[in-house]
């Protein structure tokens, strides 16, 4: 390049870093990083990074939908059927856990053996440069959470009784399966349809107790699992 290109380039690249919305590092949650550049206190990239990656050279990541405590969701597309899907990460502060990608890769088996239209249903499993990864149904709707706000965190009882129904039908057939989601609650409800066709998809089984023979415990003794608002008392 001439002199007036390299001052002109690295003008535009210094504008656009200026533009960039900060971000939060996924890793170790340093607050304030460039979108497109590495963390500067833990060497990984942000979420963000991901987007526009094709994953295992089927599915290409399309945007950040959220991220729970041990996961991040992004939505995507399975570039080679043209079809929407949603693909669930491991935390990389969680990789390095020998009992954290084991809970992650249960999570993949307790959906994946669970059919049902209350429960998001699981696509594929996979692991790509140490990320592990889930790939599922995309469930296009509004968290329980949410829509107990909107309406004033007063339901009306129809629509109590027809959304706790549709929840207490899921469980059923996961306690059946032996699988216990041990964290169900309103953000992890998604409310899908309208009207009559108004119904729930369960989400997020990655603190699942998998009860059949043979299979390892993860839970210590005494360890406590779930969120404490929504916990049973005992």
């Amino acid at each position: 390049m001439s002199d007036p290109e390299i001052w002109l380039h690295d003008t535009m690249a210094s504008q656009a870093r200026t533009r960039a919305v900060p971000v939060a590092c996924a890793a170790c949650g340093e607050p304030d990083i460039h979108p497109a550049m590495s963390c500067p206190t833990c060497g990984r990239m942000p979420a963000t990074a991901r987007i526009g990656n094709t994953l295992g050279g089927r599915y290409r990541i399309d945007g950040l939908i959220g991220q729970g405590g041990f996961g991040l969701v992004y939505r995507a597309t399975h570039v080679l059927l043209d079809q929407p899907v949603a693909v669930k990460f491991l935390l990389a502060e969680w990789a390095k856990s020998t009992e954290l990608r084991t809970r992650f890769q249960r999570e993949a088996t307790a959906l994946a053996r669970l059919r049902h239209p209350g429960i998001v249903a699981v696509h594929d499993f996979g692991e790509e440069d140490s990320d592990l990864y889930i790939v599922m149904e995309l469930v296009e709707g509004t968290p329980l959470a949410k829509v107990i706000l909107q309406q004033g965190k007063v339901l009306a009882e129809e629509r109590v009784v027809r959304l706790l129904g549709g929840v207490c039908e899921v469980l059923e057939v996961a306690h059946g399966a032996g699988i216990v989601h041990r964290d169900l609650k309103p953000e992890n409800v998604m409310v899908v349809g309208e009207g009559a066709d108004e119904r729930v998809k369960i989400l997020d089984f990655g603190l699942a107790l998998v009860q059949e023979p043979g299979s390892q415990r993860l839970t210590k003794t005494n360890a406590v699992q779930g969120t404490p608002v929504y916990m049973s008392p005992e």
